[in-house]
């Protein structure tokens, strides 16, 4: 919140920071300011330290034996060393700036002031090193450094004791002399005889030994000023020092000092001596004029003459901070002498706040003239500063909402108002006249601006009229449309006249020129075609530098026009300005450019195009400002209407802030969480403003910087900009903004830099930085990396002589396998060969047969008769199917070799495939004269087979059963089945029977002989190896139970269903 105070012809404005801020509370006792920068605020709840973003609170733990022991701050001392002692209720403490935690004397077992209480008043370093401790309990001198105290009180009937045991202040001066102040008395203490000498006596003889004495400065001409409870106390020369002179209010005289109780003083760099007043504010001794300043609060918000200021400091930008009772902090800045704020208007004791001032006028008796929207006219007496108000109410004054001021050759008034046409001021008379549309010839009622031309006559800038002319002899109105005189437009926002009586009129549609003099209008060219825009904007203001340079405000930025080039420059708030739409212009003294806009104010130096910009943040009574409503009176002073009252500001008290300011780091976060060097897992080993150095581990990836730069002149307008060298390529600059946060960082070392500027732009590019260490996860550090690396030596050490081994295994394996695949092969081409002989040897019988048969039939055909020709061709038959069988169980085996033969098994039953096998081999039975019997007849017997293969197995059992049977006898078919998963066929004959050494050869080309049917029938032995093939690819077992001369058992196995074990692997397989 900023407010303004003053005193007589000066007003100054502070900010002012309470709860609402985050102060702990808003009663204040004591303010000081350490070497780092930092303000620290003693309060009735806890200790704050400020750093222009935000507050830290110290308050008292129960459980923390490192916390303040008290909440109630009397009392704050800061040495040279910067240690800061802090004077509780209770007793007294030193900052442990590293730990960030305090020392409490009176609470350590090890101090000698331990089990002590006191309540501290004030704490002095002397030139040894020694505390001064003003308590109730009396003085006490404590030696820090070698842990011991003294205490001196008051003792009956001793003068050389303290008059009073309850000390109030003391104070080491220049000379080294110790001055302490009681409830009853002034002392300076006698070092070589430990005694007291009381200051009682005034230069006029008055006797002040009893007065309650309450705060000792000392300025730096070595004057000791000394506060009580009633009026103020001065020694001058060391000389004297048994006299004080007395000040003291005196109700006839405004410029007294106080009444109230003194409770605060301060010296500043300036040597001037600031008084703060219980209830009654703060005053200034003047040491030109030996009287005192009543600083006074101008706005409604804060009456600052009922305050109580119980603290008084001016920190290192010169900035005066008044702590008070009730109302938190007032920081006043430096250039409020510079800004005086008018936000309330008080006329004979009555406030008119809210007020929207649309021009000024200062007249020729230096009185300025305000005009408002609604309120009417002010009247104000720069040397007094009282108000008078004129208004539609109380006077003659036709109408409130006025626009535009002017006073012409005469002493009158002019006012141009809205709805209300021109009014006439009579200073003499101190009359009112009106001109409006309803008793005179003026064509609008709204007028915008007034201008004066040659001869005492008016011009007027209108809302409807455009520009019209009035001649005061003839109160004679005339429009310059009436002359045919075109300025493009009717709507004029402001008139300016040059020295030769040119018109630069501001419209709503741009800049015109009018000569009055040939009553032509000239055409202004902008020879720059890029910024045409700018001249065909509303223009709010115009000043005329010279007879070549116009400046002019728009809503569009700042114009500047050579009237002799043609040549348009237009500023806009890239190049810096606060807003866009201006309002109003005037140049000071200096020939430097004010620019008042709706968002705030600037000066703009046209020698080296600089803007510095001020804001409500300096004292101004908002950021938007009235069309038009800026002055400039004869000292230089400016004035600027807002929409909240106006400010006057005095371009020459103005100053640079050229402090180069403070800059730290103040907080830290991981993963948005604060961080100090007591949170659990933390890599803060203290105070984070005292790091150098901090190690992250890997997986603590967001990281969060918190800064400030360390100047309170203008909290809102100091800047920050940040950078990690190793990530960030130039600096990142983020305004006001103070955090910086980076997420990720890879392992290593980094420096975080930050610098800051203070409200001028004054940059410390020095700042503060911290080096940040990342640690590698333990998979990437160094040790790990070096065990690895071994590990893997021997890793490939082991896998060699692994291999070694492998390969030497192998070998044998290879070896084995060789010679097994050797065998093998030998195997193969023996049994191939063993194939091919029989082949050879069994298809040369029937191919002989055939043969014969055929030859005997060519050479004796026609002397056999029929029944001779017939058994030839049975046995031609006989050849030929002999022949052909051998041929397709052949090349049947063949495809089960070369795997061309599909295995496609269907549900089906026993019954049918039997049949099917018992027709292709009947003639072969019948011929022999063997009965084949079919057990399975009438049965339901499910299978689930490749019938193809099926039929070839019993083909082949049958034929070989018929082949090794006798004629007359039979061959048994059957099929038993039980609860598994197979059906076994059983094949029996009546015949020779097999040994059981040729037994295990049957399904095999291990037999060399092959064997001869009981009707000398050949065979090769290749059906039955077929068979254990077909029967094998179902998943069953193939087997011959024999006995010789009683015949042969041939058994076998098949599936019943497809959901046989074996037969869902093999369909499984195939499918993949």
């Amino acid at each position: 919140m900023s407010l303004n105070i003053f005193s007589a012809g000066q007003r100054i404005q502070f900010n002012n920071l309470t709860t609402n801020d985050g102060l702990s509370s808003s009663n204040i006792l004591c303010i000081q300011q350490d070497k780092d920068g930092f303000i620290w605020i003693g309060t009735y709840d806890g200790l704050n330290r400020y750093d222009s973003k935000e507050f830290k609170i110290y308050k008292h733990e129960t459980n923390n034996l490192n916390s303040l022991p008290d909440n109630l701050i009397r009392s704050l001392y800061i040495d040279a060393e910067n240690n800061m002692y802090v004077g509780t209720n209770t007793g007294i403490s030193k900052y442990d700036i590293n730990n960030d935690e305090f020392i409490n004397y009176c609470g350590d077992t090890a101090s000698c002031l331990f089990n002590l209480s006191f309540q501290v008043n004030e704490v002095e370093v002397d030139m040894d090193g020694k505390l001064w401790i003003a308590t109730n309990i009396g003085l006490v001198l404590f030696d820090v450094e070698n842990n011991e105290y003294e205490l001196f009180k008051h003792i009956n009937e001793n003068n050389g004791s303290l008059s009073n045991s309850n000390c109030t202040s003391v104070h080491a001066d220049k000379q080294g002399q110790i001055w302490v102040s009681t409830q009853s008395g002034l002392h300076v203490f006698d070092n070589k005889n430990k005694t007291f000498r009381l200051i009682g006596n005034g230069i006029n003889g008055e006797d002040f030994s009893a007065y309650l004495f309450l705060k000792i400065v000392e300025d730096k001409y070595g004057t000791i000023w000394i506060n009580s409870e009633d009026g103020l106390f001065r020694i001058n020369s060391f000389d004297n020092i048994e006299k004080l002179e007395y000040f003291s209010n005196d109700p006839d005289n405004p410029k007294s000092i106080s009444k109230n109780m003194l409770a605060s003083n301060f010296i500043d760099t300036e040597n001037r001596l600031w008084i703060g007043a219980e209830n009654n504010g703060l005053f200034r001794y003047d040491s030109e004029n030996h009287n005192f300043s009543h600083i006074r609060s101008g706005s409604s918000n804060i009456k600052l003459t009922d305050l109580s200021i119980n603290a008084i400091l001016e920190d290192n930008a010169k900035n005066m901070w008044l702590g008070t009772y009730g109302h938190g902090v007032l920081i006043v800045p430096k250039n409020s002498y510079a800004i005086s704020l008018f936000e309330s208007f008080n006329v004979e004791g009555i406030n008119y706040n809210n007020n929207l001032v649309n021009t000024f006028l200062e007249d020729k008796k230096e009185q300025i003239w305000i005009g408002t929207d609604g309120k009417g006219i002010f009247l104000l007496d720069k040397k007094t500063e009282q108000f008078k108000n004129y208004n539609s109410h109380n006077s003659g004054l036709s109408n409130d909402y006025i626009l535009s001021l002017i006073e012409d050759e005469n002493q009158i008034i002019w006012m141009a108002t809205w709805d209300g046409g021109l009014i006439k001021y009579n200073p003499r008379d101190k009359t009112f006249a009106s001109f409006t549309t309803q008793n005179s010839n003026i064509p609008d009622d709204k007028i915008y601006s007034l201008a004066l031309g040659k001869d005492n006559e008016l011009w007027l800038g209108s809302h409807y009229g455009g520009l019209i002319h009035f001649n005061q002899n003839s109160n004679n109105f005339t429009s310059i449309n009436e002359l045919n005189v075109n300025i493009g437009d009717n709507t004029v926002n402001v008139i300016k006249k040059d020295d030769i009586g040119n018109l630069f009129i501001g419209t709503t549609r741009g800049l015109v020129k009018y000569d009055t003099n040939t009553k032509l209008v000239k055409e202004i060219v902008n020879n720059n075609k890029n910024d045409n825009s700018i001249l065909d904007a509303e223009i709010n203001d115009i000043v005329i530098e010279n007879d070549t340079v116009v400046w002019f405000g728009t809503l569009l930025g700042l114009g500047h026009l050579n009237l002799e080039s043609g040549k348009l420059i237009r500023y806009t708030t890239e190049d810096g300005l606060p807003g866009n739409t201006i309002n109003g212009l005037v140049k000071d003294n200096t020939g430097k450019l004010w620019v008042s806009t709706t968002s705030g104010i600037c000066q703009f130096d046209s020698t080296n195009e600089s803007f510095r910009v001020f804001t409500k943040d300096d004292g101004l009574q908002g950021n938007e400002f009235r069309p038009r409503s800026i002055n400039i009176d004869k000292t230089g002073k400016l004035y600027f209407g807002g929409v909240n009252g106006f400010n006057i500001i005095d371009p020459e008290k103005i100053t640079t802030n050229k402090i180069l300011p403070e800059v730290r780091i103040t907080g830290m976060d991981i993963f948005h969480i604060p961080v100090t060097h007591t949170s659990p897992d933390s890599p803060l080993k203290k105070n984070i403003t005292e790091t150098e150095k901090i190690e992250l581990k890997y997986n603590q990836s967001v990281l969060t910087f918190h800064f400030a730069v360390l100047d309170f002149t203008s909290l809102n307008k100091n800047q920050y900009a940040y950078k990690i060298d190793e990530i960030d390529n130039d600096w990142v600059y983020c305004g006001n903004s103070c955090e910086a946060t980076y997420t990720n960082l890879d392992p290593g070392e980094y420096v975080f830099h930050v610098k800051g500027a203070n409200n001028d732009g004054v940059w410390n590019e020095l700042g503060a930085s911290i080096i940040i260490s990342v640690t590698p996860p333990w998979h990437k550090t160094w040790w790990f990396k070096s065990l690895l690396i071994f590990t893997f030596g021997l890793i490939v050490l082991a896998i060699f002589y692994i291999r070694i081994s492998v390969l030497k295994r192998q070998k044998l394996i290879l070896e084995a396998k060789v010679e097994r695949r050797t065998k093998e092969l030998a195997k193969i081409i023996a049994t191939k060969d063993k194939l091919f002989s029989i082949i050879a040897h069994d298809l040369r019988n029937p191919f002989n047969a055939i043969l014969g048969f055929t030859d005997l039939l060519l050479e004796n055909y026609k002397d056999f008769d029929e029944n001779t020709l017939n058994k030839i061709l049975i046995n031609l038959k006989e050849s030929g199917e002999n022949a052909f069988t051998l041929l397709k169980n052949l090349l049947d085996w063949t495809g089960i070799q070369r795997g061309t033969i599909d295995f496609l098994p269907i549900e089906t039953t026993a019954s049918e495939v039997i049949l099917k096998s018992i027709i292709e081999i009947n003639s072969q039975s019948k011929k022999k004269g063997i009965t084949i019997i079919d057990e399975t007849e009438g049965k339901y017997i499910p299978l689930f087979v490749d019938i193809n293969m099926l039929l070839l197995v019993l083909r082949n059992l049958l034929t070989n059963a018929i082949k090794f049977s006798n004629s007359g006898t039979s061959v048994l078919i059957d099929i038993t089945q039980d609860e598994g998963e197979f059906v076994t066929f059983r094949v029996e004959d009546q015949g020779v029977g097999i040994d059981s050494e040729k037994a295990k050869t049957l399904f095999s080309f291990d037999e060399s002989n092959p064997s001869v049917g009981t009707k000398g029938e050949k065979g090769t032995g290749l059906g039955l190896i077929l068979c254990k093939e077909f029967v094998k690819r179902h998943g069953g077992n193939i087997w011959v139970e024999s006995v010789p001369g009683k015949g042969s058992v041939f058994c076998f196995t098949v599936p019943k269903s497809k959901q046989s074990t074996n037969i869902k692997s093999f369909l499984e397989s195939n499918a993949r």
